[in-house]
């Protein structure tokens, strides 16, 4: 019986020219772009139905995840064998927030157009990307990577008193524990993705 290691040590462990298992379909640079589209819409979307504000979490994490996988699709044109694994690994974390902060916090509504491409594909479309097509190593500390992004909403968020979220706020109930809960939770997640990236191979 073999074993699997979640998070090899070095790259000789797990090399990245090896065999994608789940190869997709299309050629690298398409699914990308794909996806920056998927991300670029729900941006669109969003500021043309309702006047949103690129500060607001969802908004914020798609362009981000619209100008990486663009410029990510680019690059595989050029250079097909770079992965970013570590880069698409943060923003997958970052978009199970976006969608599981949505579906507890705020409701979980997909009334709209937007709202699907934002919280529902868009998020999807990340994780599935990391976790069944990235073939870089994942090192054992990639995780405590998938913090930075949401923390460094968050600590924006307050610096510029945003006010769109309640639990967010320092005057909200139990608000010395949610960030530290939130915390915790998105650290579980990134180990969870690492390891299903790390299995996938």
């Amino acid at each position: 019986m073999t074993s699997v290691q979640a998070f090899p040590a070095s790259s000789a462990a797990q090399p990245v020219d090896l065999p994608r298992p789940l190869a997709p379909l299309v050629p690298t640079w398409l699914w990308r772009l794909a996806i920056g589209a998927s991300a670029s819409g729900g941006v669109v979307l969003s500021l043309a139905s309702y006047g949103g504000d690129v500060r607001m979490l969802a908004v914020a994490a798609s362009l981000l995840v619209a100008v990486t996988y663009v410029g990510l699709a680019l690059v595989a044109v050029v250079a097909p064998r770079v992965e970013a694994t570590l880069l698409r690994g943060m923003l997958a974390v970052l978009m199970v927030v976006v969608a599981g902060t949505h579906a507890v916090l705020l409701g979980g509504g997909l009334s709209t157009g937007w709202s699907v491409l934002v919280h529902a594909v868009t998020p999807a479309l990340v994780v599935a990307d990391y976790v069944l097509l990235s073939r870089g190593p994942v090192r054992s500390w990639h995780p405590l990577a998938g913090l930075v992004l949401p923390a460094a909403y968050v600590v924006a968020y307050r610096r510029a008193d945003l006010g769109f979220y309640a639990v967010l706020e320092p005057g909200a109930r139990h608000a010395d524990l949610v960030v530290p809960g939130l915390a915790v939770v998105t650290l579980a997640v990134a180990f969870v993705l690492g390891w299903l990236a790390s299995v996938a191979r």
